[in-house]
């Protein structure tokens, strides 16, 4: 999960785990109602995913288990409208944040830590300036508390700032104890790893600022860019 999560597939060890807080997901679960472009919006947990994705106004919540071979539906729920989904931030008796939207099937799953958090726009029907004006309506909520960042055209993501993919990767080369990492990206939240990594490798038809980073430029993507 761009670095939050690390896990040592053999073994089944979690390495390292770095959450997102509950506060900067509710008002991302809320985008709808400020973006009506938004179509989907999906928040991994360690074992899953709660996909809330918008169907002719109404709204579908669908969680998704991890398994050995893939992904299953374990759970679904539908709310008739969007103005039901009312999130708001509640503290337990330790202090820890909880993230409460007024429907108790999706709170549920709510309570897990939350390692990301991201959204969709449909390809067909936005671009990429709505995508640009999705991130910078979070970032001025946010600041520079939060990571926001596209991997893709018609996606942003969120998480925490010191779980990008540049602090992964200079926490694998000192777990694994490599002399030597090098890094192969394309978008922007390939950056910090680019950046971090001893040898950074941006792919020839890649975002301008990843190449910027880069200290390799390979061929594209679709000319075997890795083996490159």
């Amino acid at each position: 999960l761009n670095g939050s999560l690390i896990t040592d597939l053999q073994s089944g060890e979690v390495l390292r785990k770095i959450p997102v807080r509950k506060y900067h997901v509710l008002n991302a679960i809320e985008v709808y109602k400020v973006h009506p472009e938004t179509k989907i919006n999906s928040i991994f947990f360690e074992n899953g995913a709660l996909q809330l994705a918008k169907e002719e106004g109404k709204l579908r919540a669908r969680l998704y288990s991890y398994t050995n071979t893939g992904h299953v539906i374990a759970d679904e729920v539908w709310l008739t409208s969007l103005n039901d989904l009312e999130c708001r931030i509640e503290y337990d008796a330790d202090g820890n944040e909880i993230l409460i939207t007024g429907n108790s099937a999706i709170d549920v799953y709510l309570r897990q830590d939350i390692y990301k958090n991201v959204i969709h726009t449909p390809s067909d029907m936005t671009s990429p300036e709505n995508v640009t004006a999705i991130r910078s309506y979070l970032l001025s909520l946010y600041g520079d508390e939060v990571d926001v960042f596209r991997s893709w055209p018609y996606g942003v993501e969120i998480q925490n700032i010191k779980a990008n993919k540049g602090t992964a990767i200079e926490f694998l080369k000192e777990y694994t104890g490599a002399t030597k990492s090098v890094a192969i990206g394309n978008y922007e939240n390939d950056i910090s790893m680019i950046k971090a990594a001893d040898v950074g490798v941006a792919v020839g038809n890649c975002f301008d600022e990843c190449i910027k980073a880069a200290d390799i430029v390979t061929v594209p993507c679709e000319e075997h860019s890795v083996a490159d």
